[in-house]
Order: structure tokens, then C-alpha cells, then sequence
């Protein structure tokens, strides 16, 4: 079976479509490719996401999400952290970001908190 590590940080999405309405949604460049690559093959490849996420309740639904996804988390859960949130409008005609919160932080550093590279490289069988 052909294996993939994908290698990044999931931010939580809330996309505006009115005053009163938003959809919750976990995006970001490589949760994104992972989540697509599981979808594509059907499961004939094993997909792996490397990260690190906090401790709260946001944290725990994206687990949640990339599981039922068929993507496979190596999780480095930091107590007190939420991942990065970002906030974007589409009720005028091009979407517009209104608020960032976290991108600072960047949780995804820390899931190589003291790993080696033989940590992540595992023989071929």
C-alpha cells in the first residue's frame, strides 16, 4: 500500500454567508490535501497528518473529522492551545477575511518538539 505523510497545521474556518449565518469548516493547505488524497483513493492509500492541536473542544471535533475523512492523525495534543481560527465573509462579490486569531502561535511547530528524523522515517516493508 502506498503511504503518505502530510505535515502542517488544520485551522478552523467559519465562512459568513449572511449577518447571521456561518459554516464551521477545518481547512488549510496540507488538512486540505490530506482530506482530498483520502477521498481520491478510496482508502488504497494510507494517509497520515502530522500536527499538533489543542486541548479544547475544536481541537477534539477536527480529530474527529480528519478520522472520518480516512486520514490518520499524529497528534501532539498542547494543553491550553486552540487551533488557529480564521474568519471570512462571502456576502460581498469577492470574499473578504475579517479576523485571524492564533496564526502566530502556529501549533504545528510544536509537533517536532523534540522528534529526530528516525522518529519519522520508518523502514519500507
Amino acid at each position: 500500500m502506498t503511504r503518505v505523510l502530510a505535515v502542517g497545521e488544520c485551522l478552523i474556518g467559519l465562512t459568513r454567508n449572511s449577518p447571521s449565518t456561518a459554516h464551521l469548516a477545518f481547512a488549510g493547505g496540507t488538512c486540505n490535501t490530506a482530506v482530498y488524497l483520502a477521498r481520491l483513493s478510496r482508502r488504497a492509500v494510507e494517509v497520515r497528518y502530522l500536527t499538533a492541536t489543542g486541548d479544547d473542544q475544536l481541537s477534539g471535533e477536527l480529530l474527529g473529522f480528519l478520522d472520518a475523512e480516512g486520514v490518520t492523525a499524529d497528534v501532539k495534543r498542547v494543553p491550553g492551545a486552540s487551533p488557529s481560527l480564521y474568519v471570512v465573509s462571502t456576502e460581498a462579490v469577492a470574499p473578504q477575511l475579517l479576523a485571524c486569531r492564533g496564526h502566530k502561535q502556529v501549533l504545528a511547530r510544536l509537533a517536532f518538539t523534540g522528534v529526530t528524523p528516525s522518529d519519522l522515517v520508518r523502514p519500507c516493508s
